[in-house]
């Protein structure tokens, strides 16, 4: 048997097998069997459908569309998910802030939290230079201008429909 060979070749071994067994079998307990997706009978008996809406990001830099297939996904990510996770923060930041304090409360450290690093006002220009400097060091030349995009599909039977006129998420304050 695996386990009885395993315990007389290498004790370490043995125990860091079942410590992981442990943690393995914890998880799967705590986390609702997903920590390992092929226990998960609902990710293969039906068919998958979008229903909801994609969004397509388009980046224009001195004028021109980026074509985003020269970057990699992490820079890709980096570029179109920054300007509104950004924006989305504001509405957010409160609600985090309670949060932990609520939570540092419990714990004790709560004289630690202040509301200044987690609530901050909305600097759109700081950012847009930020922003600016983040495109150019990525796209790897000077940025004069740039307008990131965003449109609002839904999928169906013939594919994607465009559902919204494309709308500036970037540069913030100037529309």
């Amino acid at each position: 048997m695996f386990i009885k060979d395993l315990y007389n070749y290498s004790k370490p071994a043995f125990y860091g097998f079942f410590g992981f067994l442990i943690v393995f079998i914890y998880l799967n307990y705590k986390q609702g069997i997903v920590a390992a997706p092929l226990f998960q009978f609902g990710m293969y008996s039906k068919p998958v459908s979008i229903k909801d809406t994609q969004s397509v990001y388009k980046i224009y830099l001195n004028g021109k569309l980026d074509d985003l297939s020269q970057y990699s996904f992490a820079e890709r990510d980096i570029l179109l998910v920054t300007p509104e996770n950004y924006h989305k923060s504001f509405a957010i930041n409160e609600s985090v802030f309670q949060s932990m304090h609520r939570i540092f409360s419990a714990a004790g450290p709560n004289a630690f939290i202040k509301r200044s690093a987690y609530v901050y006002d909305e600097n759109y220009a700081e950012f847009n230079d930020w922003y600016k400097l983040l495109l150019q060091k990525i796209a790897g030349y000077r940025v004069n201008e740039a307008v990131v995009t965003r449109s609002r599909y839904i999928s169906d039977n013939t594919g994607l429909k465009q559902i919204s006129a494309p709308e500036n998420i970037f540069p913030f304050g100037t529309h």
